[in-house]
């Protein structure tokens, strides 16, 4: 654990964004912080999902034609015989069907690329406010959501291409394999196999872009270092990443997977808070792996270490100078003697009443006589500690110096000469 921490350390080279207002650590508990949000805000939250929804319409939109066309088809196919005049019966229609499906999703998976591109624009601009609200525990204002879009669209550009671009292949892989397993190839084995393998890199892809979102919102680095940077973390917090995200994306598992009321129910929880949840869980996490194993300290750009390197050090000051300095503006009051300090538990006051009397103005006498005497008392008890005798001490051999006395030689003051005219 320790030896990751330090290699994330090592790798994460990049200024951090850090605004005005903005602290890097939660003064609480970012698990604690994540519900205070969730329920402090979530009517602004709720139009901040829906401001995200219009950007994840041409997904949306991909997804459902695809479902609608591979439906048409599967209706429509030449399945059972004769179908008309002039259309035949199809005698072998052995892998006509994942024929269709590859044709199909070599089109609308190309399609993701684009889709993914604009759903990525809401992403950008949701992450930064979101993690503006967690990092200002709570402080909210809707222009971070169009700041974030123009600071933020780079890395996240980068993550959904990287994605999509994994996704598209991995999914063109599995249905060549089904199509070839469904003739009877005899490599058909070696085509289930990468597409296993295929979907196995799509799930660390995500994982990995995810990272490039995180550090992309939180990080100054550029598209090698979000990469490096995001891979590192992902293999050093797998088993952490892994449940954030599944906690993160777990209503997308039931719409993909699960039908009925609760695809419903999902479905309409995910139009209005379903991204924005995804993000809060997500960058809650995301800040709390940067606080817990990411010094601000050791993120510091090329510039900045050159910035630094031409500033000299502070000067130090000699001892003798400074006594020099000390004696030449002269002797403290405050600091050639011991004053007592004031204990609001110990130290009684006296203060008038707004109608007070003789009675009062005698107590008040009193109380001020005592704390006189308490801080002689102090006084005299203290005065001999050797920060209090090597102060008054540089005084006492000045003056004796232009007394005459002791060693020092008397300082007279030299006649001024006047020119003649």
């Amino acid at each position: 654990m320790a030896e990751s921490k330090r290699y994330i350390r090592r790798c994460l080279e990049g200024r951090e964004r850090s605004d005005d207002g903005i602290f890097s650590h939660a003064p609480k508990g970012r698990f604690s912080l994540f519900w205070d949000m969730l329920k402090g805000r979530f009517g602004r939250l709720v139009l901040v999902n829906l401001l995200m929804v219009l950007f994840f319409a041409p997904l949306v939109a991909v997804i459902v034609l695809r479902t609608m066309n591979i439906g048409g088809q599967i209706l429509a196919g030449p399945y059972a015989g004769s179908f008309g005049v002039g259309a035949g019966a199809l005698h072998d229609v052995t892998g006509y069907a994942e024929s269709l499906v590859l044709y199909t999703d070599l089109f609308y998976f190309g399609m993701l690329i684009p889709a993914l591109f604009v759903a990525g624009i809401g992403i950008s601009g949701g992450a930064y406010l979101v993690r503006n609200v967690l990092r200002t525990q709570g402080v909210f204002s809707y222009k971070d959501f169009w700041r974030g879009i123009k600071r933020n669209i780079l890395p996240v550009f980068e993550a959904t291409l990287l994605f999509s671009v994994v996704l598209f292949v991995a999914r063109l892989m599995g249905n060549y394999a089904e199509l070839q397993v469904a003739i009877g190839s005899p490599v058909a084995g070696w085509l289930i196999a990468s597409e296993v393998i295929g979907y196995i890199l799509v799930g660390l892809t995500s994982l990995i872009s995810l990272w490039i979102i995180a550090l992309g919102v939180s990080y100054k680095l550029g598209p090698w270092g979000l990469f490096k940077n995001a891979v590192v973390l992902t293999f050093t917090t797998l088993h952490f990443t892994v449940l954030f995200a599944a906690l993160a994306l777990w209503p997308l598992f039931i719409i993909i997977f699960v039908s009925g009321i609760f695809f419903t129910i999902t479905l309409v929880a995910m139009a209005f808070i379903g991204f924005v949840y995804a993000l809060l869980v997500w960058m809650d996490y995301t800040q709390w792996v940067f606080d817990v194993r990411v010094s601000p300290d050791s993120v510091v750009t090329e510039e900045e270490s050159a910035q630094t390197a031409l500033v000299s050090p502070e000067p130090t000051v000699d001892p003798e100078e400074y006594r020099r300095i000390v004696v030449a503006y002269g002797r403290s009051y405050l600091a050639s003697r011991p004053i007592q300090p004031m204990d609001e538990d110990t130290t009684e006051l006296c203060a008038l009443p707004e109608g007070f009397t003789r009675a009062d103005l005698a107590r008040n006498r009193d109380a001020r006589l005592a704390l006189a005497a308490e801080a002689e008392a102090y006084e005299r008890a203290h005065k001999g500690e050797e920060k209090y005798v090597n102060y008054n001490r540089q005084f006492e051999e000045r003056d004796r110096a232009l007394q005459g006395k002791g060693t020092g030689k008397r300082l007279t003051p030299k006649p001024v000469k006047r020119k003649k005219r």
